[in-house]
C-alpha cells in the first residue's frame, strides 16, 4: 500500500475583457500506516483572484478530508480512496456548502513518473 505525500498546484489566467482573473487549485494527499491499514488526509484548496474588472465568485475555499484506502480486487497496486469531509473554510464567496460530504476516488501508480493518479489527476511525490 502506498505511504507518503503527493501534491499538485495548477494556475490558469483568464482575461474575458470585463474580467481578468487567476484560478488556482492545490491538491495534497498524505497517507500513513495505521496498524495493518493505510489512512490519511486529502486537502483541496481553490481560489480565484481578480486583476481587474467585475469577476464573479472571487475568493475560494480550503477543504480537508479524511482518507481511507481499500485495495481493488484483481488490480495490484490500485485502490479506492474513501474521502469524508472533516473541515472546510470559505474565503470571500461561499463555496463549502456546495462541496460533497464524501467522495470515492480511484488511486493508482503513475507508471514511470514519480507520483500517483488520484481520480484521473496526477500528483507528484513530495515526501
Amino acid at each position: 500500500m502506498p505511504v507518503g505525500k503527493w501534491h499538485v498546484l495548477e494556475a490558469d489566467h483568464s482575461d474575458l475583457g470585463h474580467c481578468s482573473a487567476t484560478d488556482t487549485v492545490e491538491l495534497t494527499l498524505t497517507l500513513r500506516r495505521q496498524g495493518s491499514a493505510v489512512a490519511g488526509e486529502y486537502s483541496e484548496i481553490r481560489w480565484r483572484e481578480g486583476g481587474h474588472g467585475d469577476c464573479p465568485r472571487m475568493g475560494g475555499y480550503r477543504a480537508t478530508y479524511e482518507a481511507a484506502l481499500t485495495p481493488l480486487a484483481g488490480k495490484p497496486d490500485e485502490y479506492m480512496v474513501e474521502l469524508s469531509i472533516r473541515a472546510c473554510r470559505d474565503r470571500a464567496a461561499p463555496h463549502c456548502a456546495e462541496l460533497p460530504k464524501s467522495l470515492t476516488r480511484r488511486l493508482r501508480p503513475a507508471g514511470r513518473r514519480n507520483g500517483i493518479v488520484l481520480g484521473g489527476i496526477f500528483l507528484g511525490r513530495i515526501e
